[in-house]
C-alpha cells in the first residue's frame, strides 16, 4: 500500500460531534491506498443538512459522490421516511443528486440507524463513496476492469449487502466498503472472485 502526503481536504466533521477530522484521516490513512484518493479534493459533512434527533431516535447516514467534481458529502438526517427525507435534502441538492437518491429509495430506506452508533456508519459511508471514486478510476486505468466486475456482478449468486444488488457499481462500491472494514467477510468463497479482483488495487 502506497503512503505519500494526505491532501484530501477534511471538512466541517467537527461540527457533526461524532467522529473528529483527525480520526478520518487517520482511518482513510491506515486503510486506503493514496492513489485511490487522487482527484478527490474534499471529503465533507454538510452540517446545513442535519436534523437533529434523540438516541432513541432512528436516522440516516448519506454519503454522496460527485462524479463531475468528484467531492464527496456526508449528511446525517433524522428518518421519517424516504419522502420527508428528500423533502428535507432539496434545498442542498442539485436535481441529478435528488434523482440519484430517488433511484436509491428501497436501499436507503434500509439505512436506519441509531445516531450514538452512527460513527461506525460515517466511517463506511465514506469508505463506500471513495469506492465509487476507485471505479472510476479503473475504468479508465484498465479498459478491461467495468468487464470483468459486470461478469462478477452478473454471475453472483449472493451480493456482500443488499444493496449491492441494485447495480455493479454500487456492488463495487459495497464490496470496497466491506473489503476495508470487514476483509475476513471478503475472503469467505462465496465472495473469493470480488475479493481477488479488489486485492489487485490494494497490492
Amino acid at each position: 500500500m502506497t503512503k505519500g502526503k494526505f491532501t484530501v481536504q477534511l471538512c466541517n466533521f467537527d461540527a457533526l460531534g461524532l467522529i473528529s477530522a483527525s480520526d478520518i484521516r487517520h482511518y482513510i490513512e491506515k486503510s486506503v491506498p493514496d492513489w485511490h484518493l487522487q482527484g478527490i479534493p474534499s471529503i465533507s459533512y454538510c452540517p446545513e443538512a442535519f436534523v437533529g434527533f434523540q438516541d432513541n431516535q432512528k436516522g440516516a447516514v448519506i454519503g454522496l459522490y460527485n462524479n463531475m467534481t468528484h467531492e464527496i458529502s456526508v449528511r446525517v438526517v433524522e428518518w421519517k421516511g424516504i419522502d420527508n427525507c428528500l423533502r428535507q435534502l432539496r434545498h442542498v441538492l442539485d436535481d441529478n443528486q435528488l434523482s440519484m437518491l430517488q433511484r436509491k429509495r428501497i436501499a436507503i430506506s434500509k439505512a436506519y440507524v441509531q445516531f450514538r452508533i452512527a460513527e461506525k456508519r460515517v466511517l463506511s459511508s465514506i469508505c463506500h463513496e471513495i469506492g465509487h471514486h476507485v471505479y472510476s478510476l479503473l475504468s479508465q486505468q484498465d479498459p478491461s476492469f467495468i468487464e470483468r466486475w459486470r461478469h462478477l456482478y452478473d454471475e453472483a449468486d449472493e451480493y456482500v449487502t443488499a444493496y449491492a444488488g441494485s447495480s455493479e457499481k454500487e456492488d463495487f462500491a459495497e464490496c470496497y466498503m466491506t473489503y476495508i472494514n470487514d476483509r475476513d467477510m471478503m475472503q469467505q468463497g462465496v465472495f473469493h472472485a470480488e475479493y481477488d479482483e479488489l486485492r489487485r488495487w490494494f497490492s
